[in-house]
């Protein structure tokens, strides 16, 4: 368990010297949610993606235990595409799956604008086997749904 939670900090170490760009910082936020409830705790990763251009430095944040997490734009995350990684908290046994711990295996990604409210909010939906499907909700009106009543089947109460 301990390999699969150092996926993260792997790749940030591996990322984290890919270079700089002069691109205009842009911040983000949002909220992720697993089977439409909050995601309480773990982190998320915007990594510039090379392929569209981007280079410069990773942007994390934690997510807090309503699923909301922010990266402001003086953390320096450059204006671009990015590619998304998540990984829950450790707290709990249950585990999303490996893809979305990885920036480059997820599937997820978003353009992140300068001057601009970047929103993004990231629901991923895990089936009776174990793997993933996430959608990638932007604009200004995400982020502002209600979830959060219920638990994740997976938590205890002492979470």
């Amino acid at each position: 368990m301990v390999v699969r939670w150092l996926t993260i900090p792997l790749i940030l170490g591996m990322l984290g010297g890919c270079g700089s760009s002069n691109a205009p910082a842009g911040g983000v936020r949002g909220r992720v949610l697993v089977g439409g409830l909050p995601l309480s705790g773990g982190m998320v990763v915007f990594a510039p993606d090379e392929s569209r251009g981007n280079r410069g430095h990773l942007g994390t944040a934690s997510i807090e235990r309503d699923g909301w997490y922010t990266i402001p734009a003086s953390a320096g995350l450059n204006a671009g595409w990015h590619r998304i990684a998540i990984a829950g908290p450790t707290t709990v046994s249950w585990r999303l799956p490996e893809e979305f711990r990885n920036p480059e295996l997820s599937g997820l990604e978003r353009e992140i604008k300068a001057g601009a409210e970047n929103v993004v909010d990231i629901e991923i939906a895990i089936d009776d086997d174990g793997r993933g499907t996430s959608i990638i909700r932007t604009g200004s009106g995400a982020g502002s749904g209600g979830g959060g009543a219920g638990r994740h089947p997976w938590e205890t109460s002492g979470n």
